[in-house]
């Protein structure tokens, strides 16, 4: 049997979900147990890690009052871009995460609370903000969750038009896990 060349990474499974460490991520991983996932071409158990860590950074942000929510959302989707690599199908998928993150830097600092500081977040299974998050303004919460929810559609129209072929499904599920930020800004 040949050997495969390469970098091998333990990855660490928590309730079902591959956490990779910071910082760029090699072409291919090798799960410590046996299996692999390459990031070189779509296919659903790369995909499958990507919609865990968009529907993650989701549930994380649910977990906070409402008036954290769109500056959480653009930490967590910045915590996930350097997880993705740089070329290849799941590039676009990097810039789309990105660009989503920019948009909603700028609502929450332009819908900031001045009377609130700014505060870490943490979850009690060691999910944390990487920063310091912004509170929206009680005044502006409203238009902040409308603001932010027109990210979250462009958002998951750009992962929905990145699917290389073959990848339309994949590329959906991707979809589907934005858009289910848009529940949290509606709830608040």
């Amino acid at each position: 049997m040949a050997r495969r060349a390469g970098i091998a990474l333990v990855v660490t499974l928590v309730a079902g979900v591959a956490l990779l460490p910071a910082g760029p991520v090699p072409a291919e991983v090798t799960i410590s147990g046996g299996g692999s996932f390459g990031w070189g071409r779509a296919n659903a158990d790369s995909t499958r890690n990507v919609e865990r860590w968009i529907t993650g950074a989701a549930r994380f942000c649910g977990s906070y009052h409402a008036r954290w929510r769109v500056d959480c959302l653009r930490d967590q989707y910045r915590q996930v871009v350097p997880r993705l690599p740089r070329t290849g199908p799941y590039a676009a998928v990097a810039v789309a995460l990105s660009a989503a993150a920019d948009e909603l830097d700028s609502i929450a600092a332009r819908e900031a609370d001045p009377a609130r500081a700014p505060a870490r977040l943490t979850e009690g299974g060691g999910r944390q903000s990487a920063g310091t998050v912004r509170a929206t303004a009680p005044a502006r919460q409203n238009s902040a969750n409308r603001a932010a929810a027109a990210v979250i559609d462009r958002l998951a129209t750009q992962l929905l038009r990145s699917a290389p072929a073959g990848a339309t499904r994949d590329f959906a599920a991707l979809s589907r896990a934005a858009e289910g930020a848009k529940t949290l800004l509606r709830s608040g």
